[in-house]
């Protein structure tokens, strides 16, 4: 069985918000022991992404429900990260993280259609200029494929 996971990211909103470095952001996912990045962009909420980053993994089985099962044991890592320079990886402003079968299905389901949000967790490297207390927020959507 294959598992592809596709991922449009719209939107990393924090009303109010201004950061202090002017260095570039970008998000980076870790789902499927597979890595995935977004364009870098200027650090000025709201950032406008709109790009959709694709994941694949086959499993040794024949059975769905096994596969949905394997999800719960695989790790989604999320980050807001901040280039220092353009040589290293950046550092990490903003993450998530939870198993994959709860990032792709949530306890409370959406309406068809609809995007989801989640909040980041901001590390003490988020140097605003005026604290506002506002959450970072991610808005994407999924869709997932098991054949």
């Amino acid at each position: 069985m294959k598992a592809i996971i596709e991922v449009d990211i719209h939107a990393v909103t924090c009303p109010g918000t201004f950061l202090r470095d002017y260095e570039y952001v970008y998000l980076h996912l870790e789902m499927l022991g597979l890595e995935a990045r977004t364009k870098s962009i200027p650090p000025t909420f709201p950032f406008f992404i709109h790009e959709r980053l694709k994941f694949e993994r086959t499993y040794d089985c024949t059975d769905p429900s096994v596969v949905a099962a394997l999800l719960k044991g695989e790790d989604c890592v999320i980050e807001l990260r901040q280039h220092v320079d353009y040589i290293t990886d950046g550092k990490v402003i903003a993450h998530c993280s939870s198993n994959t079968h709860d990032f792709l299905y949530p306890a409370i389901p959406s309406y068809y259609g609809s995007g989801r949000e989640i909040l980041l967790y901001k590390t003490s490297k988020f140097k605003p200029i005026r604290i506002t207390g506002e959450p970072v927020k991610l808005e994407f959507s999924t869709k997932t494929t098991i054949k």
